[in-house]
């Protein structure tokens, strides 16, 4: 899983590091974001290939995990 801020920070996690969502649950926290700023993408991707951020292709493994 890959999750995009506006101000171009990606971060990258298992997606069996997100719980599975129950009745009572209300999500959860996969990236802090600062006051003001948005997660503008989220994308479910393997170990390898690349990401497109703002026009940039970069190498999903260089993503901070």
């Amino acid at each position: 899983m890959v999750l995009i801020s506006d101000n171009d920070y990606a971060l990258r996690f298992p997606l069996s590091e997100v719980t599975e969502m129950k009745k009572t649950s209300k999500g959860e926290k996969g990236m802090k974001l600062s006051k003001g700023e948005l997660c503008v993408g989220a994308a479910m991707v393997g170990d390898v290939g690349t990401v497109n951020i703002r026009g940039r292709d970069v190498q999903i493994g260089r993503l901070k995990a």
